[in-house]
């Protein structure tokens, strides 16, 4: 979606155990050899500033969670935090778990 479909991390990559931000670099290498300078990607940073368009590991990390991150919406964060307990089987999700006990913290 941010890219409009011209970055596409390879499907077989597993979202929550996989290398992302190798499969992301990946996925970025091919764009720009697919379609050179017109990739009409250009991620910034929390400020605006915008970040380039490297492929080493800190450069594709710093665009996965300064940009890709930033500009997920609250059902695509919620989906990756699901799971099923093996033990009892029921349904749980990490990141509402995770934002429970935050704010149980802060009262």
């Amino acid at each position: 979606r941010l890219s409009n479909g011209k970055i596409a991390i390879d499907a077989a990559v597993n979202p929550d155990f996989g290398d992302m931000v190798a499969a992301f670099g990946a996925a970025l290498d091919a764009a720009k050899q697919a379609h050179g300078g017109n990739l009409g990607f250009v991620p910034d940073d929390h400020f605006g500033n915008p970040l380039p368009l490297g492929t080493g590991p800190s450069k594709s990390k710093k665009i996965i969670t300064a940009y890709i991150m930033r500009h997920m919406t609250a059902g695509e964060i919620g989906a990756r935090g699901g799971y099923v307990d093996p033990d009892t089987g029921e349904e749980g999700n990490e990141i509402i778990e995770w934002l429970a006990a935050i704010r149980q913290n802060l009262d």
